[in-house]
């Protein structure tokens, strides 16, 4: 019986009117079909079922075996013999910044930048701690504040001396905690540990620097007391801001900013030293009611070498010219201080300094010219870096120490050891031995993945030789490590990564890049750009088929980061079209791998495919390729940047938990499956698969933060804007990211972000910049980043060499439409840039050889 005429007589059956009858065996008709239809997914192959894929597909970890358990040794070009071990794994610190040892006694001292100061029995299974100073109730800790500094008196203990009690901590001050603006001080002062106690006394402060500081970055704060002629030096940055823009580092008759001071806080005089002639001014009055600027409670000493009795020079200067020096070094065998200075936003440099030198900031960052032009009446011994680095490398150096230990003489006697806070790098020069000014890597910080900030903040070594690495904490405020270097004695799992892409496994057949079964496809919402390349996405999950029941799985966040099990691998192609008549034309260029090693790290290979396409090569550093693209007028040429696994991590922090596109507002949308050729949503493909540690209820999902493309059909050009900030610069400009002063994450909404009408760190030499300059492309920052190619003002920073129009005209479109602006006027651009091929929605910026350089505000060591 046909099913219009079973209704039909069950509604006569059931007493209803004739009239209604076909209207009811309508509806009745659709429900049925409903029915049937849901039935005829499970057991007709020919309607299209729910989901992109039936059950999971069994593969091991680290794709079977094929690829090392943990980081290789090979996947750096160098040959790893250090790791780092948790020197005091039973307890940890709240943002440790400096170390020190507790003189006579064994046990160590860690000052942390909240304002508090621990001491702790040197021993490996010490599992508690004793506050030794309080003075949190007066400590500015956000940003680059809080305390920076601690060393004690060199008679501190000596029984019988006046300085038996003293130690010196640096710190930014403030009257008023929890104030919006940056307006505090650096504050340099001497507190006393009175006799028969082992704690100090809050109350016994003695200020002797107090310097008003309009900005909260560049702080510095290092010190030692030099060995020989028991004077204290301390190292002061530039007030902050971008490109030296308060002009303080050139000039040392104003205040401390910008070098390294010596002075006597013994106060010996005679021919040794005499007292303060000229007082710090303030760069601008403080507000009404707040503490002058002084100093107090020391002499100069007289072989300083700006030294002037007139009183017209602040005569603590021993060296100038520098930006944000986080650390410095006292050699004593050869009297050299090494400083690593961080720079603006294009190189980070290492230095040896000696009495009157000037370190060159901001005529120069690094090799590169500056910002300014060489002053004609140089102060002091024009002195260049000894090596620097770009952002291929890290983006904020912490200077460490030369090694004269005698437990690792063998190894790193004379070494300089240093780190970045960033990629978390450990780097010697051997300078003293060989000469060099090379770095050579020996190891890498563990990243941690649950923690929105963790980077290096200092080195240090005590007596016995051992070296100390200090790790900041985690949004716990409480996660802060001490490491400590030791000898690469584990050989398992750190084995070489395979050198050619088909010895990995991941594909049956390299031509077509057919996955191999386990490697399953995915593919995000919105692409970040690269330079024009179309890509191709697969994850390999480990885990045993059957649903996955016994697998890893995925810890699930609605709106945060995924976390992925060990052994889960990453696999992104790039193919690049190389002739722009018809963009289907491409060539494979590129295969990349993210690793979740077994210890928790990621790891990441990079493969250069050759150019008979037969097969792709292990890159062991960061190089260039230039690719010939044809046109209808001949060809051109483009440059494709291959990253090393320092730069990779850049990208890849430890705020996205490492890894990039895998996320709820990325992944909940539609894709095409090639194995079944289905099209289904992939955040419920995955749930179907039991791919999550717990089943997430699919009815949910229409209601989840879903990023859009540019070119979406539906979706507002606010919507579409906002996507593309996140996925590509939302993975550093974030909470507990690399920069943390503006939040581009989708996920917040606008008016939290913070970009709108707000002064940036670095306004490039726009008049009236802002972050976004609503109605105004021209005046907003982050717009003028994302046009440019110049390294230190380009966004996103890393392997970038041809501007996305797509995305260029999308956030030019959002911004301008936000007043109602015409845009009709030429674009402003900074003085030492030129316009060319001006229209109303697109120009090129040209370097101008006498100024190649334009910076960003310098990478913020600590976040809050």
């Amino acid at each position: 019986m046909r099913v219009d005429q079973l209704t039909a007589s069950r509604a006569i059956r059931y007493g209803f009117c004739p009239q209604n009858i076909l209207v009811l065996s309508k509806v009745l008709f659709f429900l049925v079909l409903m029915h049937f239809s849901f039935y005829s997914w499970a057991v007709n192959p020919e309607l299209p079922p729910p989901y992109g894929l039936d059950n999971p597909q069994s593969i091991g970890k680290f794709l079977n075996g094929n690829l090392p358990s943990n980081t290789p040794t090979s996947s750096s070009g160098t040959v790893t013999s250090w790791k780092v071990v948790n020197a005091f794994p039973n307890i940890n610190f709240v943002d440790p910044v400096d170390m020190r040892e507790y003189p006579g006694q064994n046990r160590m001292v860690i000052a942390g930048k909240n304002g508090q100061v621990w001491t702790f029995q040197n021993s490996p299974n010490v599992s508690s701690r004793t506050l030794f100073l309080d003075i949190s109730s007066r400590v500015r800790s956000e940003g680059d504040c809080g305390i920076l500094g601690i060393i004690f008196h060199p008679q501190f203990g000596q029984g019988g001396s006046s300085n038996r009690g003293y130690f010196y901590v640096y710190y930014r001050y403030t009257q008023q905690k929890g104030r919006s603006d940056q307006l505090a001080y650096v504050r340099l002062s001497r507190f006393r540990v009175p006799d028969g106690q082992s704690t100090a006394d809050p109350n016994s402060e003695y200020v002797m620097i107090q310097q008003y500081d309009r900005h909260d970055w560049h702080n510095g704060g290092s010190m030692f007391f030099g060995p020989s002629d028991g004077f204290l030096y301390v190292i002061m940055g530039d007030e902050g801001g971008a490109r030296d823009e308060f002009n303080s580092s050139q000039k040392i008759n104003k205040n401390f900013f910008g070098g390294i001071h010596r002075i006597d806080v013994d106060r010996r005089g005679g021919n040794i030293s005499h007292p303060i002639r000229r007082q710090p001014q303030p760069p601008v009055n403080p507000p009404s009611g707040w503490p002058g600027t002084f100093s107090q409670g020391y002499y100069i000493p007289n072989d300083n070498p700006w030294v002037n009795s007139n009183g017209s020079i602040m005569e603590e200067f021993w060296a100038l010219g520098f930006r944000s020096p986080h650390r410095m070094w006292l050699d004593p065998p050869t009297g050299d201080i090494w400083v690593g200075d961080i720079g603006q936003g294009a190189r980070e440099e290492i230095s040896i300094v000696h009495k009157g030198d000037n370190a060159q900031w901001p005529y120069k960052e690094g090799f590169r010219n500056g910002f300014t032009s060489r002053p004609g009446n140089l102060i002091g011994t024009d002195t260049p870096p000894l090596l620097d680095y770009d952002r291929s490398d890290g983006s904020s150096v912490i200077g460490g120490l030369v090694y004269r230990g005698s437990k690792w003489a063998n190894s790193l006697g004379g070494k300089y050891i240093f780190s970045d806070n960033v990629v978390q790098n450990i780097w010697t020069v051997d300078y003293y031995n060989s000469g060099s000014n090379q770095k050579q890597l020996i190891t890498t910080i563990p990243f941690e993945t649950n923690v929105w900030k963790d980077g290096v903040s200092h080195i240090f070594t005590d007596q016995a030789g051992e070296v100390y690495i200090l790790q900041l904490a985690g949004h716990n405020r409480s996660g802060g490590r001490i490491y400590k270097l030791a000898p690469n004695s584990q050989t398992s799992g750190g084995t070489n990564a395979p050198t050619r892409l088909s010895q990995t496994g991941a594909f049956t057949n390299l031509n077509s890049l057919t996955p191999r079964s386990g490697v399953i496809p995915y593919e995000p919402n919105v692409t970040f750009w690269s330079d024009g390349a179309k890509k191709r996405r697969w994850l390999a999950l480990p885990n045993n088929g059957s649903h996955n029941t016994s697998g890893e799985k995925i810890q699930f966040s609605q709106n945060g980061e995924w976390t992925f099990p060990s052994g889960t691998v990453f696999i992104k192609h790039f193919d690049f079209p190389v002739d722009d008549r018809n963009p289907t034309i491409t060539r494979k260029i590129e295969t990349r791998f993210t690793v979740r090693g077994d210890n928790g790290q990621y790891y990441f290979l990079t493969y250069r495919w050759r150019e008979d396409q037969s097969d792709a090569d292990l890159v062991t550093s960061s190089q260039n390729r230039t690719l010939t693209i044809q046109t209808s007028s001949g060809t051109r040429q483009q440059v494709w940047h291959y990253p090393s696994n320092t730069e990779c991590i850049t990208c890849h922090n430890s705020s996205v938990r490492q890894v990039l596109g895998l996320n709820t507002r990325q992944l909940n949308g539609d894709m095409r499956y090639p194995s079944t050729g289905r099209i289904a949503n992939q955040l419920e493909t995955m749930n179907h698969l039991n791919w999550f540690t717990s089943t997430l209820n699919e009815s949910q999902f229409p209601s989840f933060a879903t990023v859009k493309p540019a070119n979406h059909p539906s979706a507002s050009l606010e919507d579409r804007a906002r996507s593309y900030l996140d996925v590509n610069c939302g993975y550093c400009h974030r909470p507990g990211a690399l920069q943390t002063s503006f939040d581009l994450r989708y996920t917040t909404s606008l008016a939290n972000q913070g970009i709108l009408n707000t002064n940036p760190g670095d306004n490039l030499g726009i008049t009236g910049a802002k972050l976004i300059a609503p109605g105004d492309a021209n005046k907003s920052v982050i717009y003028q980043r994302l046009i440019s190619l110049h390294e230190g003002v380009m966004m996103p920073p890393l392997a970038k060499n041809k501007v996305d129009e797509e995305g260029k005209q999308l956030i030019r479109d959002w911004i301008n439409g936000m007043g109602g602006s015409t845009d009709t006027q030429a674009p402003t651009v900074p003085s030492n840039l030129s316009a060319s091929n001006i229209t109303p929605t697109s120009f090129t910026l040209t370097w101008n050889s006498s100024s190649d350089n334009v910076g960003v505000a310098g990478y913020q060591i600590y976040q809050n």
